[in-house]
């Protein structure tokens, strides 16, 4: 499928098929090639999935992360993306393909979770996202006693990457949600 739409002053040029979105140009657009991804895709006839992340045991701004989706047919892994988290948590998500999909999340430092039999087919399909298991500082998908050493390394720190609740510093509470999580795998 080839296709022109006009955007502002300039023109985006969108070449691709029906099943996957192989390359755009965009030229004389100034706000970028983000925002020419999303409309090429839209003018593809891409679905959004979109939804928000509730993260457990952080008060911190959620601005900065990201949320990592993998989906799977048959345990077999189609397609994967990286989505942004706006400060509420809210994402979205343009989907490559359609079809009913076990979608796997994994944002920062919690365990990931898994929603089976999604399907996409319908039109901007919503997930929201609890993520309940916190801790997993060396992003192995487990908790377990590597996940400690970054905390003791950085105690007293204001290290956003490490700081498991969100309050600016790297402190016993940190440590315990460790502890608290300890031997936990995500799903």
């Amino acid at each position: 499928m080839e296709g022109t739409a006009e955007v502002g002053s300039g023109k985006l040029f969108v070449i691709g098929d029906s099943d996957m979105f192989t390359e755009y140009y965009m030229s004389n657009y100034p706000t970028g090639p983000a925002i020419a991804r999303n409309i090429a895709k839209w003018a593809l006839g891409y679905n959004l999935l979109k939804g928000k992340v509730t993260p457990a045991d952080f008060t911190g701004a959620l601005v900065g992360m990201t949320l990592d989706l993998a989906f799977y047919q048959n345990d077999t892994l189609a397609f994967q993306d990286t989505v942004p988290l706006d400060a509420t948590g809210n994402y979205e998500c343009q989907l490559s393909q359609a079809g009913t999909f076990d979608i796997v999340a994994k944002c920062d430092h919690w365990l990931s979770r898994r929603v089976s039999n999604v399907d996409l087919s319908v039109s901007n399909p919503v997930i929201d996202w609890d993520l309940a298991v916190n801790g997993d500082t060396d992003h192995n998908n487990a908790i377990g006693l590597y996940d400690l050493n970054p905390l003791f390394v950085g105690y007293g720190d204001a290290d956003p990457s490490i700081d498991l609740d969100g309050d600016g510093v790297i402190t016993i509470k940190d440590i315990n949600l460790v502890f608290v999580n300890f031997g936990m795998a995500g799903e």
